[in-house]
């Protein structure tokens, strides 16, 4: 993960629960001494956060070959010991290539079908954000090419769930498992990219180059309740949603404003296709 110096990382590994993963801290700040814990690999790399994941694995590459999934959080990200292992064994009992936890309903969130689904076990979907997302080895390999110039990753959501010819039940949101998004979306690293003349559109507008048109929001196609059974009906999976979040509009910060009410999520459930067709570059085929 990448971490400036108010990172929430170590509240990952302070717990009773002995964690499942190792820890690898990309550090992006200027403090000799911090996070020098013996859990804490600490590896120093200016630069955004897909650009420095970049560079991380291009300089340590027994990385992708030493472990299966990766998970890799925003340093605001609040999150236990447990949460995390279950994330992992998640992407294991599932057989997933990403995935990611739901947030909690008091989280900052760009979507609001990213937060979390009390009637659901998990919800697969198209599209899976950048703020937390766990991959396969597999997943990032194919990456490198692309994040190696987008420090923000904007645009990385419609891509990384389209990389094989079989993408459908390989990406999904964990509603079992929940972390807190604790601070509004990307403005450190947006101040950081626009004193240098860029923003995370320029990030996204690459990709779309390369690409075409990219939708971001999700669509869910398929979920597990919590009794284990398959939703597969994606307008019936887009009420059970509605109700959800209606029944605890309360705690959701800014719930039915804009792209995000209740409303706009129930009108993509029922009327618009998921995009889970393979991405067509021959960079990511190799």
């Amino acid at each position: 993960m990448r971490a400036g110096d108010s990172s929430l990382h170590r509240q990952w590994i302070a717990g009773p629960d002995k964690p499942c993963f190792d820890l690898v801290v990309s550090y992006f700040g200027d403090n000799p001494t911090q996070f020098r814990w013996p859990q804490e690999a600490r590896v120093d790399q200016k630069g955004g956060k897909w650009d420095g994941l970049a560079s991380l694995f291009a300089a340590r590459p027994e990385l992708l070959q030493g472990y299966d999934y990766f998970w890799l959080p925003d340093d605001d990200i609040a999150a236990d010991t447990s949460t995390i292992n279950g994330v992992f064994a998640a992407m294991r009992r599932y057989d997933l290539t990403l995935a990611q936890p739901s947030l909690t309903l008091d989280s900052h969130y760009s979507y609001l079908a990213y937060l979390n689904c009390r009637s659901f076990a998990l919800r697969y979907c198209d599209c899976i954000e950048i703020m937390a997302p766990c991959a396969h080895a597999s997943v990032l390999r194919k990456l490198l090419p692309l994040i190696k110039n987008s420090p923000s990753g904007w645009g990385l959501d419609a891509v990384w769930t389209r990389l094989t010819s079989d993408n459908r039940y390989k990406s999904a949101i964990l509603d079992q498992w929940r972390v807190q998004h604790s601070r509004p979306l990307g403005n450190a690293l947006y101040t950081a990219m626009a004193r240098d003349g860029r923003s995370a559109w320029d990030d996204l507008k690459q990709l779309q180059t390369r690409f075409g048109a990219l939708r971001l929001y999700p669509l869910v196609y398929k979920a597990v309740d919590l009794r284990g059974r398959c939703w597969k009906r994606q307008g019936a999976i887009g009420a059970r949603m509605a109700l959800d979040y209606a029944f605890d509009k309360e705690n959701i910060p800014n719930y039915a404003k804009g792209k995000n009410n209740i409303l706009s999520v129930i009108r993509r459930q029922f009327f618009k296709k998921i995009s889970l067709d393979e991405i067509s570059d021959g960079d990511l085929k190799q």
